[in-house]
Order: structure tokens, then C-alpha cells, then sequence
């Protein structure tokens, strides 16, 4: 097991205000997604250490995520 912090932003925070996880070793941006039963609609993207999450990157012990969304309103 591995434990990472998770800042949600903006309408992220609608389904999950969790912000520290432990997970299972060997967990990518895309499992993650699915652990916090993000929609896909609201198009998220993961930032790993303030680094933009690329699509099979592990996460792993101590890792910061923030997770933003493109859907915006207006």
C-alpha cells in the first residue's frame, strides 16, 4: 500500500473531498479516476507533483495529485 495527498479542484470536489488515499502499489491516473468515481464526462486530468499525469505513470508513496477538470461553467 501506498499513501498520496489528493487535491480535488472546482467541480472535482463534487465527488470527493477525500484528500489523503492509500492505495494499492502499481496504481496509474486513470485507476485513481475510477477509485474516486470521478465521471469521465467531466473530462479530469491529473497533475502528479505538479506535473501533468501521463496515461500509465505509477503512482507511488508521497506522490501530490491534484485533479482538475476542462468542464467549466459560465
Amino acid at each position: 500500500m501506498v499513501k498520496i495527498s489528493v487535491k480535488p479542484t472546482g467541480i472535482i470536489r463534487k465527488f470527493t473531498d477525500q484528500t489523503i488515499l492509500e492505495i494499492p502499489s502499481g496504481q496509474n491516473s486513470e485507476d485513481i479516476i475510477r477509485l474516486l468515481d470521478i465521471p469521465h464526462d467531466v473530462r479530469p486530468i491529473v497533475f502528479v507533483n505538479n506535473r501533468k499525469a501521463l496515461k500509465n505513470q505509477d503512482i507511488v508513496d508521497g506522490d501530490e495529485l491534484t485533479i482538475v477538470s476542462l468542464v467549466m461553467g459560465g
